[in-house]
């Protein structure tokens, strides 16, 4: 049963990225392309680069720095997508922008790890 539970519990995300792909429309991203680019670009450029600047001015250094970046430069949780269509009516751009996210972040979050690194942040 706790074996059961484990597979499970290492399912969901790639089975939340799969529900949230078979309800992508073409159409629907090219009326919302303007917001989807923009939520994708807070998200993933905007938020990690102010409160990264902000914890290297108040000292953070090294793994902490590091950790805090990874964790403001993370794609948009799965999750959003759920609360977003069962409480508005943008489920549609939710799912878009979790595609997006997750799809762009592998490239941002390493080109900031190594821009982290090459001034020895990290």
């Amino acid at each position: 049963m706790e074996k059961t539970g484990r597979y499970f519990s290492q399912m969901t995300l790639p089975l939340a990225l799969l529900c949230i792909g078979g309800i992508l429309r073409w159409e629907s991203f090219k009326t919302n392309h303007q917001d989807v680019l923009w939520a994708t670009l807070f998200k993933l450029l905007f938020i990690p680069l102010l409160t990264t600047g902000a914890a290297i001015v108040w000292g953070f250094r090294g793994a902490d720095l590091g950790l805090f970046f990874l964790m403001m430069s993370a794609p948009t949780a799965a999750a959003s997508y759920v609360m977003a269509r069962e409480m508005t009516r943008h489920g549609d751009m939710a799912a878009e922008i979790v595609a997006m996210t997750t799809a762009v972040s592998p490239l941002t979050v390493t080109v900031g790890l190594v821009i982290l690194k090459n001034y020895s942040f990290i």
